[in-house]
């Protein structure tokens, strides 16, 4: 499940390990991206505007079916449950599109996390302006530069600010040594979050 990244959760990690440089080096795959937008979806709260749909075409129908209009009333509900059942289907098959169509998407990514920022060889997801687009981003990024980040069971969802929420990057935590790598990179990244 995808949540913003608190260091709060992690008292075990110190300032001493986050300090230290973070490197990860992983091979991107399609289901990283499958993730990072279900993360995305869930942050945006998109379920509960499906339900919400879903349960004003409800009351409608009910309308509806109270006027003696089953017509109009079974169409109703068709038509706003199509949506909800179909998100995460939707979901999966325009990422794996996505990922078909990209092929900057499956090159070696690399990351260095440091105090200061992140260095990181790997794309760019840019969904500002319609279609998608990605750019291939190696360079230096300032903590100040990342707006928030989600944590899924693979991999993390970093925004960039000035993308209005539209822009991220991945990395993927099969990119790190161990275990106390990962409770550095999290709680490096929380910090990232809460400086801006």
């Amino acid at each position: 499940m995808a949540r913003l990244v608190d260091t709060r959760q992690y008292p075990g990690v110190t300032t001493r390990e986050i300090a230290h440089e973070i490197q990860l080096s992983w091979q991107p795959e399609a289901v990283d991206y499958v993730e990072a937008f279900k993360a995305r979806n869930r942050d945006r709260k998109v379920g509960g505007k499906l339900i919400l749909l879903f349960l004003g075409g409800v009351g409608f129908a009910g309308a509806a079916f109270a006027a003696d209009q089953p017509g109009p009333a079974c169409l109703v509900l068709i038509v706003a449950a199509i949506p909800l059942v179909m998100s995460a289907i939707i979901v999966k098959t325009s990422s794996n599109a996505l990922w078909r169509d990209h092929d900057d998407l499956h090159t070696p990514s690399r990351a260095v996390l440091t105090t200061s920022g992140i260095s990181i060889d790997g794309p760019v997801v840019d969904l500002r302006n319609g279609p998608m687009t990605t750019t291939r981003m190696p360079h230096w990024l300032p903590w100040p530069f990342v707006q928030n980040v989600l944590e899924t069971k693979h991999v993390f969802v970093v925004h960039l600010v000035g993308y209005e929420g539209k822009g991220f990057f991945l990395l993927a935590k099969r990119g790190l040594d161990g275990a106390t790598e990962l409770a550095a990179l999290r709680a490096a990244l929380a910090q990232a979050g809460r400086a801006r």
